[in-house]
Protein backbone atom coordinates (compact mmCIF):
# COMPACT_ATOMS: atom_id res chain seq x y z
CA UNK A 1 0.00 0.00 0.00
CA UNK A 2 1.17 3.59 -0.61
CA UNK A 3 2.67 5.44 2.31
CA UNK A 4 0.56 8.42 3.43
CA UNK A 5 2.33 10.74 5.85
CA UNK A 6 -0.60 11.99 7.91
CA UNK A 7 -0.12 10.84 11.50
CA UNK A 8 1.76 12.74 14.19
CA UNK A 9 3.98 9.70 14.83
CA UNK A 10 5.28 9.62 11.25
CA UNK A 11 8.66 11.27 10.86
CA UNK A 12 8.90 13.28 7.63
CA UNK A 13 12.01 15.21 8.58
CA UNK A 14 13.92 13.49 5.77
CA UNK A 15 11.72 15.12 3.12
CA UNK A 16 13.80 17.84 1.49
CA UNK A 17 12.10 18.22 -1.91
CA UNK A 18 8.31 18.55 -2.03
CA UNK A 19 6.42 18.08 -5.30
CA UNK A 20 3.22 20.10 -5.83
CA UNK A 21 1.12 18.99 -8.83
CA UNK A 22 0.19 21.91 -11.07
CA UNK A 23 -3.56 21.44 -10.94
CA UNK A 24 -6.79 22.03 -9.00
CA UNK A 25 -6.14 24.13 -5.87
CA UNK A 26 -2.58 24.89 -6.95
CA UNK A 27 -3.99 27.78 -9.00
CA UNK A 28 -5.64 29.18 -5.85
CA UNK A 29 -3.11 28.56 -3.07
CA UNK A 30 0.27 28.09 -4.75
CA UNK A 31 1.67 31.23 -3.08
CA UNK A 32 0.65 29.97 0.36
CA UNK A 33 2.06 26.48 -0.17
CA UNK A 34 5.33 27.57 -1.76
CA UNK A 35 6.03 30.15 0.95
CA UNK A 36 5.27 27.63 3.71
CA UNK A 37 7.67 24.96 2.44
CA UNK A 38 10.44 27.31 1.34
CA UNK A 39 10.53 29.11 4.69
CA UNK A 40 10.91 25.71 6.35
CA UNK A 41 13.95 25.01 4.19
CA UNK A 42 12.32 22.67 1.66
CA UNK A 43 12.67 22.89 -2.11
CA UNK A 44 9.38 23.08 -4.00
CA UNK A 45 9.21 21.14 -7.25
CA UNK A 46 6.44 21.92 -9.78
CA UNK A 47 5.95 20.22 -13.13
CA UNK A 48 5.33 21.87 -16.51
CA UNK A 49 1.97 23.45 -17.47
CA UNK A 50 -0.75 21.14 -18.78
CA UNK A 51 -0.61 19.70 -22.27
CA UNK A 52 -2.57 17.04 -24.11
CA UNK A 53 0.10 14.52 -23.09
CA UNK A 54 -0.53 15.44 -19.44
CA UNK A 55 -4.21 14.75 -19.85
CA UNK A 56 -3.64 11.48 -21.72
CA UNK A 57 -1.37 10.20 -18.95
CA UNK A 58 -3.85 11.13 -16.23
CA UNK A 59 -6.82 9.77 -18.13
CA UNK A 60 -5.13 6.37 -18.39
CA UNK A 61 -5.03 5.95 -14.60
CA UNK A 62 -8.37 7.62 -13.75
CA UNK A 63 -11.88 6.24 -13.61
CA UNK A 64 -14.31 7.48 -16.24
CA UNK A 65 -16.43 9.40 -13.70
CA UNK A 66 -13.59 11.79 -12.81
CA UNK A 67 -13.88 15.30 -14.18
CA UNK A 68 -11.46 16.74 -16.72
CA UNK A 69 -9.61 18.74 -14.06
CA UNK A 70 -9.10 15.64 -11.87
CA UNK A 71 -7.65 13.68 -14.78
CA UNK A 72 -5.27 16.53 -15.52
CA UNK A 73 -4.22 16.52 -11.87
CA UNK A 74 -3.35 12.82 -12.07
CA UNK A 75 -1.22 13.59 -15.11
CA UNK A 76 0.72 16.19 -13.14
CA UNK A 77 1.22 13.70 -10.30
CA UNK A 78 2.71 11.20 -12.75
CA UNK A 79 5.04 13.86 -14.16
CA UNK A 80 6.43 14.52 -10.67
CA UNK A 81 6.81 10.80 -9.93
CA UNK A 82 8.70 10.38 -13.21
CA UNK A 83 11.20 13.06 -12.22
CA UNK A 84 9.95 15.65 -14.71
CA UNK A 85 9.35 18.35 -12.10
CA UNK A 86 11.39 21.56 -12.11
CA UNK A 87 13.03 23.32 -9.18
CA UNK A 88 12.96 27.16 -8.87
CA UNK A 89 16.05 27.35 -11.10
CA UNK A 90 14.30 25.38 -13.86
CA UNK A 91 16.31 22.18 -13.42
CA UNK A 92 14.62 18.74 -13.43
CA UNK A 93 14.70 17.13 -9.99
CA UNK A 94 13.05 14.11 -8.36
CA UNK A 95 10.80 14.60 -5.37
CA UNK A 96 10.95 13.04 -1.92
CA UNK A 97 7.20 13.35 -1.37
CA UNK A 98 4.08 14.77 -2.97
CA UNK A 99 2.06 17.46 -1.19
CA UNK A 100 -1.65 16.69 -1.59
CA UNK A 101 -3.87 18.24 1.11
CA UNK A 102 -7.41 17.11 1.94
CA UNK A 103 -9.63 20.20 1.86
CA UNK A 104 -13.29 19.76 2.83
CA UNK A 105 -14.52 23.17 3.98
CA UNK A 106 -13.66 26.41 5.75
CA UNK A 107 -16.97 26.50 7.63
CA UNK A 108 -20.67 26.80 6.90
CA UNK A 109 -21.45 27.55 3.24
CA UNK A 110 -17.72 27.41 2.49
CA UNK A 111 -17.47 23.89 1.12
CA UNK A 112 -15.19 22.60 -1.58
CA UNK A 113 -16.04 19.88 -4.07
CA UNK A 114 -15.74 16.42 -2.51
CA UNK A 115 -12.87 15.55 -4.84
CA UNK A 116 -10.63 17.93 -2.89
CA UNK A 117 -11.37 16.09 0.33
CA UNK A 118 -10.70 12.67 -1.22
CA UNK A 119 -7.70 13.71 -3.30
CA UNK A 120 -4.93 12.08 -1.17
CA UNK A 121 -6.76 8.74 -1.13
CA UNK A 122 -7.62 9.03 -4.81
CA UNK A 123 -3.97 9.47 -5.77
CA UNK A 124 -2.74 6.81 -3.35
CA UNK A 125 -5.15 4.14 -4.55
CA UNK A 126 -5.03 4.98 -8.25
CA UNK A 127 -1.21 4.78 -8.24
CA UNK A 128 -0.71 2.10 -5.60
CA UNK A 129 1.76 0.25 -7.84
CA UNK A 130 4.02 3.32 -7.83
CA UNK A 131 4.01 3.54 -4.00
CA UNK A 132 3.84 7.37 -3.88
CA UNK A 133 4.87 9.09 -0.67
CA UNK A 134 2.25 11.69 0.15
CA UNK A 135 2.36 14.59 2.59
CA UNK A 136 -1.17 15.48 3.57
CA UNK A 137 -3.25 17.27 6.18
CA UNK A 138 -6.99 17.80 6.53
CA UNK A 139 -8.97 21.04 6.61
CA UNK A 140 -12.50 20.43 7.91
CA UNK A 141 -13.89 23.10 10.22
CA UNK A 142 -17.45 21.75 10.36
CA UNK A 143 -17.04 18.09 11.34
CA UNK A 144 -13.41 17.54 12.37
CA UNK A 145 -12.96 21.14 13.63
CA UNK A 146 -9.57 21.43 11.92
CA UNK A 147 -8.75 24.87 10.54
CA UNK A 148 -6.15 25.70 7.93
CA UNK A 149 -3.74 26.99 10.57
CA UNK A 150 -4.12 23.83 12.63
CA UNK A 151 -3.53 21.66 9.58
CA UNK A 152 -0.36 23.55 8.70
CA UNK A 153 0.83 23.32 12.31
CA UNK A 154 0.42 19.55 12.18
CA UNK A 155 2.24 19.36 8.87
CA UNK A 156 5.14 21.41 10.28
CA UNK A 157 5.39 19.02 13.22
CA UNK A 158 5.59 16.05 10.86
CA UNK A 159 8.45 17.77 9.08
CA UNK A 160 10.33 17.92 12.38
CA UNK A 161 10.15 21.71 12.83
CA UNK A 162 9.75 23.56 16.13
CA UNK A 163 6.24 24.91 16.86
CA UNK A 164 7.54 28.47 17.21
CA UNK A 165 9.16 28.34 13.78
CA UNK A 166 6.06 26.77 12.25
CA UNK A 167 3.80 29.50 13.66
CA UNK A 168 6.03 32.22 12.22
CA UNK A 169 6.09 30.41 8.88
CA UNK A 170 2.31 30.09 8.77
CA UNK A 171 1.91 33.80 9.53
CA UNK A 172 4.31 34.72 6.75
CA UNK A 173 2.69 32.31 4.27
CA UNK A 174 -0.83 33.61 4.94
CA UNK A 175 0.43 37.18 4.61
CA UNK A 176 2.01 36.42 1.23
CA UNK A 177 -1.18 34.71 0.05
CA UNK A 178 -3.29 37.71 1.04
CA UNK A 179 -0.81 40.07 -0.58
CA UNK A 180 -0.92 38.09 -3.85
CA UNK A 181 -4.74 38.15 -3.87
CA UNK A 182 -4.80 41.90 -3.20
CA UNK A 183 -2.35 42.52 -6.03
CA UNK A 184 -4.57 40.63 -8.48
CA UNK A 185 -7.68 42.48 -7.34
CA UNK A 186 -5.89 45.84 -7.55
CA UNK A 187 -4.56 45.13 -11.03
CA UNK A 188 -8.04 44.17 -12.19
CA UNK A 189 -9.55 47.30 -10.68
CA UNK A 190 -6.91 49.52 -12.29
CA UNK A 191 -7.51 47.87 -15.67
CA UNK A 192 -11.26 48.49 -15.49
CA UNK A 193 -10.71 52.09 -14.39
CA UNK A 194 -8.34 52.70 -17.29
CA UNK A 195 -10.87 51.26 -19.76
CA UNK A 196 -13.68 53.42 -18.39
CA UNK A 197 -11.55 56.56 -18.71
CA UNK A 198 -11.33 56.03 -22.47
CA UNK A 199 -13.91 57.62 -24.79
CA UNK A 200 -16.88 55.30 -25.14
CA UNK A 201 -16.32 54.89 -28.87
CA UNK A 202 -12.71 53.86 -28.32
CA UNK A 203 -13.18 51.37 -25.49
CA UNK A 204 -12.33 47.72 -26.14
CA UNK A 205 -14.94 45.07 -25.57
CA UNK A 206 -14.63 43.90 -21.95
CA UNK A 207 -15.53 40.26 -21.28
CA UNK A 208 -15.75 38.71 -17.81
CA UNK A 209 -14.58 35.07 -17.68
CA UNK A 210 -16.13 33.22 -14.73
CA UNK A 211 -14.59 29.83 -14.02
CA UNK A 212 -12.66 27.95 -11.38
CA UNK A 213 -9.00 29.07 -11.38
CA UNK A 214 -7.84 25.63 -12.51
CA UNK A 215 -10.13 25.98 -15.53
CA UNK A 216 -9.64 29.65 -16.40
CA UNK A 217 -5.84 29.74 -16.02
CA UNK A 218 -4.84 26.27 -17.16
CA UNK A 219 -3.47 26.61 -20.71
CA UNK A 220 -4.89 23.25 -21.80
CA UNK A 221 -8.41 23.89 -20.44
CA UNK A 222 -9.05 27.63 -20.69
CA UNK A 223 -6.22 28.77 -22.93
CA UNK A 224 -8.19 28.40 -26.16
CA UNK A 225 -11.02 30.56 -24.81
CA UNK A 226 -8.73 33.36 -23.69
CA UNK A 227 -6.82 33.28 -26.98
CA UNK A 228 -10.05 33.45 -28.99
CA UNK A 229 -11.37 36.39 -26.95
CA UNK A 230 -8.15 38.36 -27.28
CA UNK A 231 -7.96 37.56 -31.01
CA UNK A 232 -11.43 39.09 -31.34
CA UNK A 233 -10.15 42.30 -29.77
CA UNK A 234 -11.71 41.81 -26.32
CA UNK A 235 -10.15 42.66 -22.97
CA UNK A 236 -10.44 39.66 -20.63
CA UNK A 237 -11.34 40.10 -16.96
CA UNK A 238 -11.34 37.08 -14.61
CA UNK A 239 -14.00 36.65 -11.92
CA UNK A 240 -11.64 34.70 -9.62
CA UNK A 241 -9.30 37.71 -9.43
CA UNK A 242 -11.97 39.94 -7.90
CA UNK A 243 -11.78 40.60 -4.13
CA UNK A 244 -12.82 37.24 -2.65
CA UNK A 245 -14.28 38.51 0.60
CA UNK A 246 -16.45 41.11 -1.13
CA UNK A 247 -17.52 38.59 -3.76
CA UNK A 248 -18.51 36.05 -1.09
CA UNK A 249 -20.70 38.61 0.69
CA UNK A 250 -22.22 39.77 -2.59
CA UNK A 251 -23.22 36.20 -3.48
CA UNK A 252 -25.95 36.17 -0.80
CA UNK A 253 -27.96 38.52 -3.00
CA UNK A 254 -28.13 35.60 -5.42
CA UNK A 255 -28.63 32.61 -3.11
CA UNK A 256 -28.81 32.04 0.63
CA UNK A 257 -28.00 28.32 0.45
CA UNK A 258 -25.31 27.86 -2.22
CA UNK A 259 -22.78 25.64 -0.37
CA UNK A 260 -19.58 25.91 -2.45
CA UNK A 261 -17.21 28.74 -1.58
CA UNK A 262 -15.53 29.06 -4.99
CA UNK A 263 -18.87 29.12 -6.82
CA UNK A 264 -20.09 31.74 -4.36
CA UNK A 265 -17.08 33.92 -5.09
CA UNK A 266 -17.60 33.59 -8.83
CA UNK A 267 -21.29 34.48 -8.59
CA UNK A 268 -20.53 37.43 -6.33
CA UNK A 269 -17.91 38.69 -8.77
CA UNK A 270 -20.41 38.42 -11.64
CA UNK A 271 -22.92 40.56 -9.73
CA UNK A 272 -20.30 43.09 -8.63
CA UNK A 273 -18.74 43.50 -12.10
CA UNK A 274 -21.96 43.20 -14.09
CA UNK A 275 -22.25 46.89 -14.93
CA UNK A 276 -18.56 47.22 -15.84
CA UNK A 277 -18.33 44.53 -18.52
CA UNK A 278 -19.96 44.00 -21.90
CA UNK A 279 -20.45 40.23 -21.72
CA UNK A 280 -19.90 37.18 -19.52
CA UNK A 281 -18.33 33.83 -20.44
CA UNK A 282 -18.95 30.97 -17.99
CA UNK A 283 -16.58 28.03 -18.34
CA UNK A 284 -16.84 24.61 -16.73
CA UNK A 285 -14.80 21.41 -16.98
CA UNK A 286 -16.92 18.40 -17.89
CA UNK A 287 -18.60 16.96 -15.82
CA UNK A 288 -18.32 19.34 -12.84
CA UNK A 289 -21.19 18.84 -10.38
CA UNK A 290 -21.21 22.23 -8.59
CA UNK A 291 -20.87 24.11 -11.87
CA UNK A 292 -23.73 22.21 -13.49
CA UNK A 293 -26.11 23.66 -10.90
CA UNK A 294 -24.59 27.10 -10.40
CA UNK A 295 -24.00 27.94 -14.07
CA UNK A 296 -27.58 27.12 -15.00
CA UNK A 297 -28.92 29.33 -12.20
CA UNK A 298 -26.70 32.22 -13.33
CA UNK A 299 -27.93 31.93 -16.91
CA UNK A 300 -31.55 31.93 -15.75
CA UNK A 301 -31.41 34.72 -13.19
CA UNK A 302 -28.68 37.18 -14.21
CA UNK A 303 -29.93 39.47 -16.98
CA UNK A 304 -28.84 42.57 -18.82
CA UNK A 305 -25.66 41.16 -20.37
CA UNK A 306 -25.12 38.41 -22.96
CA UNK A 307 -23.86 35.22 -21.33
CA UNK A 308 -22.02 32.41 -23.09
CA UNK A 309 -21.79 29.08 -21.24
CA UNK A 310 -18.96 26.77 -22.33
CA UNK A 311 -18.33 23.24 -21.09
CA UNK A 312 -14.76 22.20 -21.83
CA UNK A 313 -14.06 18.52 -22.49
CA UNK A 314 -11.14 16.51 -23.83
CA UNK A 315 -11.81 17.02 -27.52
CA UNK A 316 -8.70 17.98 -29.44
CA UNK A 317 -10.25 20.53 -31.80
CA UNK A 318 -10.74 24.19 -30.84
CA UNK A 319 -12.63 25.28 -33.95
CA UNK A 320 -15.99 24.95 -32.19
CA UNK A 321 -14.88 27.14 -29.30
CA UNK A 322 -13.43 29.74 -31.63
CA UNK A 323 -16.62 29.86 -33.71
CA UNK A 324 -18.82 30.33 -30.64
CA UNK A 325 -16.53 33.04 -29.29
CA UNK A 326 -16.57 34.90 -32.61
CA UNK A 327 -20.37 34.76 -32.69
CA UNK A 328 -20.64 35.75 -29.04
CA UNK A 329 -18.46 38.86 -29.19
CA UNK A 330 -20.70 40.25 -31.93
CA UNK A 331 -23.62 40.41 -29.48
CA UNK A 332 -22.27 43.12 -27.13
CA UNK A 333 -21.35 45.28 -30.12
CA UNK A 334 -24.91 44.97 -31.40
CA UNK A 335 -26.21 45.73 -27.93
CA UNK A 336 -24.08 48.88 -27.66
CA UNK A 337 -25.26 50.08 -31.09
CA UNK A 338 -28.91 49.58 -30.08
CA UNK A 339 -28.34 51.39 -26.82
CA UNK A 340 -26.73 54.35 -28.59
CA UNK A 341 -29.66 54.60 -31.03
CA UNK A 342 -32.15 54.51 -28.14
CA UNK A 343 -30.28 57.26 -26.26
CA UNK A 344 -30.15 59.41 -29.40
CA UNK A 345 -33.87 58.92 -30.04
CA UNK A 346 -34.89 59.81 -26.47
CA UNK A 347 -32.86 63.00 -26.56
CA UNK A 348 -34.69 64.02 -29.73
CA UNK A 349 -38.09 63.53 -28.05
CA UNK A 350 -39.02 60.92 -30.61
CA UNK A 351 -40.45 57.47 -29.97
CA UNK A 352 -38.36 54.39 -30.64
CA UNK A 353 -40.09 51.10 -31.34
CA UNK A 354 -38.64 48.07 -29.54
CA UNK A 355 -38.62 45.21 -31.97
CA UNK A 356 -39.66 41.71 -30.86
CA UNK A 357 -36.78 39.94 -29.21
CA UNK A 358 -34.75 43.13 -28.53
CA UNK A 359 -33.45 43.68 -25.00
CA UNK A 360 -33.93 47.08 -23.41
CA UNK A 361 -30.89 48.16 -21.38
CA UNK A 362 -31.70 50.90 -18.86
CA UNK A 363 -29.22 50.20 -16.04
CA UNK A 364 -30.17 49.53 -12.44
CA UNK A 365 -30.76 46.12 -10.90
CA UNK A 366 -29.61 43.16 -12.97
CA UNK A 367 -31.35 40.37 -11.12
CA UNK A 368 -34.91 41.43 -11.80
CA UNK A 369 -36.75 40.41 -8.63
CA UNK A 370 -39.92 41.70 -7.06
CA UNK A 371 -38.37 41.23 -3.63
CA UNK A 372 -35.05 40.09 -2.25
CA UNK A 373 -36.43 37.98 0.57
CA UNK A 374 -33.21 37.67 2.55
CA UNK A 375 -32.53 41.40 2.88
CA UNK A 376 -36.09 42.70 2.24
CA UNK A 377 -34.77 45.09 -0.38
CA UNK A 378 -36.84 46.31 -3.28
CA UNK A 379 -35.05 45.64 -6.60
CA UNK A 380 -36.23 47.57 -9.63
CA UNK A 381 -37.75 46.01 -12.70
CA UNK A 382 -38.95 47.80 -15.81
CA UNK A 383 -42.63 47.28 -16.67
CA UNK A 384 -44.01 48.20 -20.07
CA UNK A 385 -45.76 51.30 -18.68
CA UNK A 386 -42.40 52.71 -17.58
CA UNK A 387 -40.89 51.99 -20.96
CA UNK A 388 -43.76 53.84 -22.64
CA UNK A 389 -43.22 56.78 -20.28
CA UNK A 390 -39.56 56.88 -21.32
CA UNK A 391 -40.56 57.12 -24.97
CA UNK A 392 -40.76 53.54 -26.26
CA UNK A 393 -43.46 51.82 -28.27
CA UNK A 394 -43.35 48.42 -26.61
CA UNK A 395 -44.11 45.57 -28.97
CA UNK A 396 -42.42 42.87 -26.93
CA UNK A 397 -39.56 42.95 -24.46
CA UNK A 398 -37.45 39.87 -23.85
CA UNK A 399 -34.64 39.38 -21.38
CA UNK A 400 -31.85 37.19 -22.67
CA UNK A 401 -29.66 34.75 -20.79
CA UNK A 402 -27.15 32.27 -22.24
CA UNK A 403 -26.02 33.12 -25.73
CA UNK A 404 -25.57 30.35 -28.26
CA UNK A 405 -26.40 29.85 -31.91
CA UNK A 406 -30.12 29.60 -31.05
CA UNK A 407 -30.08 32.81 -29.00
CA UNK A 408 -28.12 35.16 -31.25
CA UNK A 409 -30.88 35.66 -33.78
CA UNK A 410 -33.39 36.39 -31.01
CA UNK A 411 -31.25 39.12 -29.53
CA UNK A 412 -30.72 40.77 -32.90
CA UNK A 413 -34.44 41.20 -33.29
CA UNK A 414 -35.07 38.43 -35.79
CA UNK A 415 -37.98 36.07 -35.44
CA UNK A 416 -37.06 32.78 -33.81
CA UNK A 417 -39.03 29.76 -32.68
CA UNK A 418 -36.12 27.93 -31.05
CA UNK A 419 -35.47 30.28 -28.14
CA UNK A 420 -37.72 31.68 -25.45
CA UNK A 421 -37.02 33.98 -22.53
CA UNK A 422 -35.57 32.14 -19.56
CA UNK A 423 -37.37 32.26 -16.23
CA UNK A 424 -36.37 31.30 -12.70
CA UNK A 425 -38.80 29.30 -10.54
CA UNK A 426 -40.48 31.70 -8.10
CA UNK A 427 -39.42 31.51 -4.47
CA UNK A 428 -42.94 32.39 -3.29
CA UNK A 429 -46.23 33.28 -4.84
CA UNK A 430 -46.78 37.01 -5.09
CA UNK A 431 -50.21 38.68 -5.25
CA UNK A 432 -51.14 39.81 -8.74
CA UNK A 433 -50.29 43.43 -9.41
CA UNK A 434 -53.04 45.82 -10.36
CA UNK A 435 -52.82 46.95 -13.93
CA UNK A 436 -54.84 48.86 -16.44
CA UNK A 437 -56.00 47.03 -19.52
CA UNK A 438 -55.37 50.16 -21.57
CA UNK A 439 -51.81 50.61 -20.37
CA UNK A 440 -50.48 47.00 -20.15
CA UNK A 441 -49.79 44.67 -23.06
CA UNK A 442 -51.45 41.27 -23.26
CA UNK A 443 -49.95 38.57 -20.97
CA UNK A 444 -48.02 36.93 -23.81
CA UNK A 445 -46.03 40.11 -24.34
CA UNK A 446 -45.06 41.02 -20.80
CA UNK A 447 -41.43 41.58 -19.92
CA UNK A 448 -39.96 38.51 -18.25
CA UNK A 449 -39.18 38.86 -14.55
CA UNK A 450 -36.76 36.53 -12.75
CA UNK A 451 -36.77 35.70 -9.08
CA UNK A 452 -33.88 35.06 -6.73
CA UNK A 453 -32.13 31.77 -7.30
CA UNK A 454 -33.06 28.98 -4.93
CA UNK A 455 -30.11 26.56 -4.75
Amino acid sequence: MPKLIKSRETDAADVRTVGIPRGLLYYRYHTLWRTFFERLGRTVIVDQPSTRATFAAGDAVSVDECCLASKLYMGHVLALLDGRGLDPAGNPRPVDALFIPSTANFGQLKHFCTKFQALPDLVANSLHERHPRILSFAVDELEAHISLREGLMELGARLGERPRDVKATIHAALHEQQRAEEMLARAQRDLLDSIERLPRAGRPLTILVAAHPYVAHDPFVGGAVEDALRAAGAEVIYADEYDRERAYKKSFEFSATLPWIVNRELVGAILALHDRVDGIVIMSAFPCGPDSMTDDAVQRCVHGKPILALTVDAQSGTAGVETRIESFVAVPYTHLDVHKRQEHTRRGSARKSVEPGMSVHLGGGRILNHHNQRHSTRIRSYPPTLLRFLGYDVCSVFEYGAVSYTHLDVYKGQASTTSTPRRCPPTRSAPPARRSRAMSPPPSRRASISTRARI
